[in-house]
């Protein structure tokens, strides 16, 4: 919530302008927005924190896409705005960037258009707009876009007019500007009169101001206000004061307008708002907003709406699982990310519209609306009969991705090969605009973020804008890039595609656990070196230097190191312009460069795929691996066919990235040293009170039936005698709650894992 600025003289008074900005006013574009500044994006996060691309440490504003725009809103007569542009990309820049001007934010008109060579690629230069004296609404909007050219903005000022001759109105308490149609708080006892007092200021540098007409007070509340006196003219560069006295008859809200007729040509009446108080609170909202509605649903985000009352703004209030119970308590403001009591606050504001993060697959969300009015400390809430509405997320958005895989196929390997490969590059430079600021990172108190490290489970915060180095934190490649076959003879190994790729990337800490595990293998870690939170390093049983991270992200590092073999298995991997790199990625053919200590070594000597693919059975893909998959798709536009389809794994030996479901054979694939996967079809899916499993043994077992949910926690088990050749079981489901889990079918030297969707 926007902080006010609270004066206390004889009595307690604010002053406020809800949704724009004093003139003058400035941002360096760095961390939250200031009162009066928003933007309209399609890709969040826009923000710029590496040298060169910002003039003043440590953030610039970035546009990049097409009809993104800086919108600024203020509320008085705006003199010269003056700005520093940037174009990223080669010289000339190429694209569009309108400086326009609005009355009514609604028809906009250019006040200058910067064109090709017009915006500076290689320097930041500065430019100043001088804009109507009724515009009241400016913005920087990017109006054609070509690819690789963005824009970079960077310390915006916008100045009060230049005085001149003629007689200009300017009003203010203490020291505090009121703008035209500003609100002013002042609060009392009920009956108990408060005498306040304004100060009249005649910018001009030669004429006189004239209060053409008596000063008046009307509105719904008049009668609790008495004007008191007023100057009838105030020379050029000179002050004078107006009073009047506020008694509220009763408590709450009590609501008048000051009328000051004047002779300033374009401030005539000047018009202050006052917003009394009688006694400690605002007047609560008399009504509950209505109509919760949920679009835009999916496994990582959805966009919560409501119908408006009369209100100033609305608290939103969030849980999952369970309803919320919380209020917030009067008089006090809160921050998005605060908690209030098991709930969370997810807005705040006086829209009726949010994108509500923080979201996870297959979970049920649950939201109450408060309607308040007033600012602290008079802020008033509607705490009974909030509105509420509950929503599920998505389960995984796989659609029809994979409707021509055939795992039975010979050429299953090779086609999915092919199918995943096609895909956007996102840079690696860009890794924070699209996941961390766009996904990973969550609000907390205090106007900072938190992010988790993958690895070692740890809390890190930070104030906007994101910084790695402040943080002293790294996107890491799970896949080492050493590993990468490029890696040493290719000159654009660090552009290709396998290097950038989202899912390949972990958000870690740099010094504690990054530079910790290197360029090592994944392992089960037996003598340790050295540990950080959850995750730890040391040398295995075989004596090879590995790194463990925490359990619950173990299968999560199996599936990226799978994904990246298959991805890119002699298929292309190119570089945006092209240019295609076709190398084996098997295991056996992975030479990993002598480094940190080692010698030259084959991936397969040191990375146990078989260990791997226990990690990913004991740890299958959780809710929140779902939700980052579906949102990597989003962007990147393809998908982890291991976190939809973790069976998968089984059927591919990655050493030699061959069809084959006896690559573990005698090894550790599942969880009993299983060997060989069961052949098996489970059905139907959506399952809703029974769901039927067929398999087919070659011989008489004792097998086990284990039902898990997605964090890995078993919820049904039963053993039962398998047949030789083709068997039937059934599992009622009908106490299950809906949605994702895995159904584990275990014997010894038998596996096999199956993703199963309860509704």
């Amino acid at each position: 919530m926007k902080k006010t600025l609270l004066l206390f003289c004889s009595f307690a008074a604010s002053i406020f302008v809800n949704g724009q900005a004093n003139v003058p006013n400035s941002w360096d574009c760095a961390g939250a927005f200031p009162a009066g500044y928003s933007e309209y994006e399609t890709n969040a996060a826009n923000s710029y924190t590496s040298s060169p691309y910002y003039l003043s440490a440590p953030a610039a504003y970035k546009i990049d896409r097409v009809n993104e725009y800086l919108k600024i809103a203020v509320n008085d007569v705006a003199g010269p705005i003056t700005f520093h542009v940037r174009g990223t990309g080669s010289a000339p820049w190429q694209g569009t960037l309108k400086v326009q001007e609005s009355v009514d934010s609604i028809v906009w008109t250019d006040m200058n258009i910067y064109a090709g060579a017009a915006i500076d690629a290689t320097a930041w230069a500065t430019h100043t707009e001088t804009p109507l004296s009724a515009s009241r609404y400016f913005r920087f909007i990017l109006t054609t876009k070509v690819s690789g050219y963005n824009i970079g903005l960077d310390d915006i000022s916008i100045a009060i007019p230049a005085a001149g001759p003629e007689q200009e109105i300017a009003a203010s308490f203490s020291i505090i500007n009121i703008p035209n149609n500003g609100d002013l708080y002042v609060n009392s006892a009920v009956g108990t009169p408060n005498v306040t007092s304004i100060n009249l200021e005649n910018l001009g540098t030669f004429g006189d101001l004239n209060i053409t007409s008596p000063i008046t007070i009307s509105g719904p509340a008049a009668a609790d206000y008495v004007m008191g006196s007023f100057p009838a003219r105030i020379s050029a560069g000179n002050i004078a004061p107006i009073n009047y006295t506020f008694t509220p008859s009763v408590s709450g809200s009590r609501l008048a307008t000051m009328t000051i007729p004047n002779d300033d040509s374009d401030e005539n009446p000047f018009i202050i708002n006052l917003i009394g108080i009688g006694g400690s609170y605002a007047s609560e909202p008399a009504a509950s907003a209505s109509a919760l509605t949920f679009s835009n649903v999916k496994s990582y985000r959805m966009d919560v709406a409501w119908a408006t009352t009369a209100a100033d703004g609305y608290l939103v209030l969030r849980k999952s699982g369970s309803a919320v119970t919380d209020a917030p308590v009067d008089g006090t403001e809160y921050d998005k990310g605060q908690a209030i009591g098991t709930s969370k606050v997810f807005y705040v504001g006086t829209g009726n519209a949010f994108t509500s993060q923080e979201i996870i697959a297959n979970t049920g969300y649950y939201y109450a609306v408060f309607p308040y009015n007033a600012t602290a400390p008079y802020i008033n809430y509607k705490q009974s009969t909030p509105l509420t509405a509950n929503q599920m997320s998505t389960n995984g958005n796989i659609g029809t991705y994979y409707t021509t895989i055939d795992t039975n196929a010979a050429s299953f390997l090779t086609t999915l090969t092919s199918l995943i490969n096609n895909h956007i590059q996102i840079f690696y430079s860009n890794y924070e605009n699209y996941i961390i600021a766009n996904y990973l990172t969550r609000d907390t108190v205090l106007d900072k973020m938190v992010l988790n490290c993958d690895y070692s489970g740890q809390n890190i915060q930070y104030s906007p804008p994101f910084d790695f180095a402040a943080t002293n934190s790294s996107r890491e490649h799970r896949m080492a890039s050493s590993w990468m076959p490029t890696f040493g003879v290719d000159p654009n190994h660090e552009d290709r595609y396998a290097y950038s790729d989202i899912y390949n990337l972990a958000y870690t800490n740099q010094n504690d656990v990054n530079l910790m595990r290197s360029n090592h293998a994944f392992g089960t870690v037996g003598t340790t070196t050295g540990s950080f939170l959850l995750a730890k390093w040391g040398t295995n049983t075989k004596g090879y230097d590995v790194f463990e991270p925490r359990s619950d992200f173990r299968g999560d590092v199996a599936r990226a190191l799978f994904y990246m073999s298959t991805c890119y298995h002699n298929a292309d991997n190119k570089v945006s312009g092209g240019s295609a790199s076709v190398r084996s990625w098997a295991w056996n053919d992975l030479l990993v460069a002598a480094s940190f200590g080692d010698t030259a070594w084959h991936l397969a000597s040191k990375e146990d795929q078989c260990l791997m693919k226990e990690w990913a059975t004991l740890d299958p893909p959780s809710n929140e691996e779902i939700a980052r998959n579906d949102y990597i798709a989003s962007v990147q536009n393809n998908r982890n066919p291991f976190i939809d389809h973790p069976e998968w794994i089984d059927l591919i030996d990655f050493n030699t990235m061959a069809k084959s479901r006896t690559a573990c054979t005698g090894g550790n694939i599942g969880i009993n040293d299983a060997s060989v996967t069961i052949n098996t079809e489970v059905y139907p899916i959506p399952a809703t009170t029974v769901l039927n499993i067929d398999f087919t043994m070659d011989k008489v077992i004792d097998l086990t039936f284990e039902i898990r949910d997605m964090s890995g926690k078993v919820i049904y088990t039963n053993t039962s005698k398998a047949n030789l050749g083709n068997n039937h079981k059934e599992i009622s489901t009908s106490k299950l709650a809906a949605g994702i889990y895995m159904l584990v079918m275990n014997a010894t030297g038998y596996n096999a894992i199956q993703k199963v969707v309860i509704q």
